[in-house]
């Protein structure tokens, strides 16, 4: 969904698609020519390339609450519309499986091949998506060894393949389809597909010049999900002519962030750890309190916590913890029928925070490297994008473990200290 300096990834060139190497603004016009026949109503913006990429800027000021984009559903590419085409039929009857984002990878191909790679909205698309970590070849991955997110992109590709064998023998020879483009035209549906909502049905769709806008932790536009009228995006603040456009993707952390979008973003105030615990055994008097906090995984409590100990998710892991070392169910506090997140000292504290600790070292020996050496790592400007991407992320989740391990080990000795 974007290209902007902070946010995108160098390109490599591809054999998918193939626009021109760098999107210029007679594209953007001839693509805002072809939504405005479809009904689409725009402010005045222009995108422009500069030595850090594209950006989409606003050319005229836009005032706050006025209209930044409206774009009716006959100028999306919905995933209805991609099952319902003659292509995705032919894939129904024929019995293939595929993913949301697999049938908005079709239509994409689908319109290559029918419409030209010239086409407007395939013209305005990235030149390469090489850089996602879907495309990484595992020289690249290993720098992302520890991070909770590499088991899932491991998970992704094998379905990506999985989905395009589908497609190879349902619509082969006339349709011959390479991995290398169908793992392309799926990272391009990853990225820039938005969750809207037409009919009171949620559904995933490709939204032209909507998918221009870069990502902000303080962005300057926002959108509306309801888009039974079509898509709307409002200024949330006044904005200045030639002042980038820009929306917020997502409120997650670097690792979830690179993973889903291909890129991170510095300081990102959402950064998040896995902790994996042995769960409870179904004997333990507090099993049953236990059973909703976490996710269970074949035999292991998986938690996704912030660095603070005040965070919701930080509370129920330290919830889950006393639980573990409480002996008698009628001893637990509750609230709402549920333990209570805020209410301490009905546990054994120090042990509640010895085994906090520990998790936190077991998982930060998991990852190459200390903190220390990944800020070092980030200081050198001459570090490929790639490996920059993935000590970005890892670095966000072992600032977590850190900070949990401080916190830990700071109530754990001082409960030492006050018992002797």
């Amino acid at each position: 969904m974007t290209d902007s300096a902070d946010v995108r990834m160098q390109r490599d060139g591809s054999a998918c698609l193939q626009p021109a190497p760098e999107p210029d603004p007679q594209r953007f016009e001839r693509l805002q020519s072809w939504v405005r026949m479809r009904g689409a109503t725009l402010a005045p913006m222009a995108l422009t390339t500069g030595p850090e990429g594209r950006v989409l800027c606003a050319t005229e000021p836009i005032r706050a609450g006025q209209l930044v984009l409206h774009l009716p559903l006959a100028a999306m590419i919905r995933e209805r519309d991609a099952r319902a085409s003659e292509t995705g039929r032919l894939l129904r009857e024929r019995g293939v499986r595929l993913s949301a984002y697999g049938f908005l990878a079709v239509a994409l191909l689908d319109l290559a091949r029918t419409a030209g790679e010239e086409h407007p909205l395939l013209g305005i698309l990235p030149a390469s998506m090489a850089d996602h970590p879907y495309c990484w070849p595992e020289a690249d991955l290993v720098h992302l060894q520890g991070s909770f997110v590499l088991p899932m992109l491991r998970r992704r590709r094998v379905r990506i393949a999985q989905e395009h064998a589908r497609l190879v023998a349902a619509v082969a020879p006339v349709w011959p389809l390479s991995l290398e483009d169908y793992l392309r035209a799926a990272c391009l549906a990853w990225t820039r597909a938005f969750t809207i909502r037409v009919d009171g049905e949620d559904t995933y769709a490709m939204l032209p010049v909507a998918d221009l806008l870069d990502h902000s932790i303080q962005p300057n536009v926002e959108w509306i999900k309801e888009s039974s009228l079509g898509f709307v995006m409002t200024a949330m603040r006044d904005i200045e002519a030639g002042e980038p456009l820009t929306h917020r993707y997502w409120s997650k952390s670097n690792a979830r962030m690179l993973a889903t979008f291909g890129f991170c973003v510095a300081d990102n105030p959402n950064e998040v750890a896995e902790l994996r615990l042995p769960d409870l055994p179904a004997d333990h008097p507090c099993a049953g309190l236990a059973a909703d906090l976490g996710a269970a995984d074949h035999g292991v409590r998986v938690f996704q916590v912030a660095g603070d100990p005040d965070a919701r998710s930080t509370r129920e892991l330290l919830t889950w913890l006393r639980l573990a070392e409480c002996g008698r169910a009628e001893s637990v506090p509750l609230r709402n029928g549920r333990p209570d997140p805020r209410a301490t000292g009905w546990a054994d504290e120090g042990a509640v925070l010895r085994r906090l600790a520990e998790a936190c070292r077991l998982r930060l020996r998991e990852f190459p490297g200390t903190l220390e050496e990944d800020a070092q790592l980030l200081l050198d400007r001459s570090l490929p994008s790639r490996v920059r991407a993935a000590v970005l992320a890892r670095y966000g989740e072992k600032s977590v473990l850190r900070n949990l391990l401080h916190f830990a080990e700071a109530g754990s000795s001082g409960r030492e200290n006050h018992d002797s």
